[in-house]
């Protein structure tokens, strides 16, 4: 009560006060407080009369702008008429439209806020299981006064509480009852909507993750794409000039075979140079069985692609392979011991790797047989390699049966934004049970 007198003075003064950024404060013409005992010998008050005196002079000077603070609303005096005659006083002030803040243990009063417009009750948070207060304000509900509650956790003996509720009547025991079990789901609700909101912004931590790392995903997409298919067109752009060159001199020396046949070895050597040297067969992986980690160098199931782990989140591993950055599972990847990848990256070029596509690349996948999920991994292989090497259509066999792998492949690749449309193959030579894949 007296905080909120306090704050409202400071801010009424020009000074900053410790709330929320979002709070909003009024500004009032008066201030009127009834807090604390004022009675006086020399006035002959006692301190119910000082309390009347003051509401004397609050019920004749307020204003629909003035912030009314009373603590202990219509207290000392008997209760039966103390009760009544606060809760005529609030009614006159309500009516006035009067602003302010009232703590009473009046149960009249209680009820007369829970029924009449302009009023609202609240309370402060209490853990009823340790007695003790939570300072919490709940807007809505009337609090109790845990008298009974109280008295029994400081130690007042049994016989004199057993007799007190005997006193206070059936009906005032039920009402205390009722507003303590209000109170215990206050608690819980409080308890539950501080849960909720940890789960929620956990949610939306991980949605950012998730987009995030998505977004990151699709530029590396791009970015491997596009330098594999400047490349590869390198490759076939050198190839065609040697052709060339070769096919000028031979017009040159006017077909001479003896020079021709020169030529065409040359031409030949030359070609070999763009693609894979016959390699040796490869040393077998030594795969650890220890945990991966950062710096770690892994390899690509069932390739021969190989990087060095950068950073691990979850169950996904951040790749350097040459001069690109990928994302993949951590399940689809080996480790190995650096000696190894050392003698697999001297061995594998980027070059090598896409001159050794495009000779051996085939137009078509044979998916028939195969479970859903296989075949979806293999389909985003094969798309992802034709797209890189600029095929204008690839051809997938997947079978007619009952249609559902035909139909899962086919809304699979129509995700991808360079697919321009997808086709059934002619009825005499296998209808919907292939699909021609065309790409933009």
């Amino acid at each position: 009560m007296k905080t909120v007198g306090l704050l409202q003075i400071m801010i009424q003064s020009g000074l900053l006060i410790p709330v929320d950024e979002a709070s909003e404060v009024g500004i009032f013409d008066q201030i009127f407080a009834d807090i604390g005992d004022d009675q006086s010998i020399e006035s002959d008050l006692s301190t119910y009369s000082a309390h009347l005196t003051k509401m004397r002079y609050f019920v004749a000077h307020a204003t629909p702008k003035s912030l009314m603070l009373i603590d202990e609303f219509g207290t000392g005096t008997d209760p039966q008429f103390g009760g009544p005659m606060a809760e005529a006083v609030l009614e006159v002030l309500n009516n006035k439209k009067v602003r302010g803040v009232i703590t009473t243990h009046y149960s009249n009063l209680k009820l007369f806020a829970g029924d009449t417009e302009g009023l609202e009750n609240a309370s402060m948070l209490f853990d009823n299981t340790r007695m003790r207060p939570l300072y919490v304000l709940e807007i809505g509900k009337p609090g109790s006064s845990y008298a009974f509650e109280i008295a029994q956790n400081i130690g007042l003996q049994k016989e004199v509480l057993e007799l007190a509720r005997k006193k206070t009547g059936t009906n005032q025991n039920r009402i205390d009852s009722l507003l303590v079990d209000l109170e215990r789901e206050k608690k819980e609700i409080y308890d539950r909507k501080v849960q909720l909101a940890n789960q929620q912004n956990k949610a939306k931590n991980l949605a950012a993750e998730n987009e995030k790392l998505k977004q990151y995903l699709e530029e590396n997409k791009k970015v491997l794409i596009k330098e594999a298919k400047l490349e590869a067109q390198r490759i076939i752009k050198d190839a065609n000039k040697l052709v060339e060159n070769t096919i000028s001199q031979i017009k040159e020396q006017q077909a001479d075979k003896i020079v021709t046949k020169q030529l065409r070895q040359n031409l030949q050597k030359e070609l070999l140079n763009h693609q894979v040297k016959e390699e040796k067969k490869p040393e077998p992986i030594v795969v650890s069985n220890t945990p991966i980690e950062v710096g770690d160098w892994v390899q690509l199931r069932n390739t021969e692609t190989t990087g060095q782990v950068l950073e691990i989140n979850r169950g996904n591993l951040f790749l350097a392979i040459g001069d690109l950055r990928s994302v993949v599972k951590k399940d689809r990847v080996e480790k190995i011991s650096n000696k190894q990848a050392k003698k697999v990256v001297q061995s594998n070029s980027f070059s090598g790797r896409i001159s050794d596509a495009i000779t051996n690349f085939n137009a078509e996948l044979d998916l028939r047989g195969m479970r859903g999920e296989d075949a979806i991994y293999e389909v985003e292989k094969y798309l992802d390699k034709a797209i890189m090497l600029g095929f204008p259509y690839v051809k997938i066999i997947h079978g007619k049966g009952d249609g559902i792998l035909r139909k899962l492949i086919r809304e699979y690749v129509r995700k991808y934004s360079q697919v321009n449309r997808v086709e059934d193959e002619h009825q005499d030579r296998g209808g919907d049970g292939i699909s021609y894949v065309y790409f933009n």
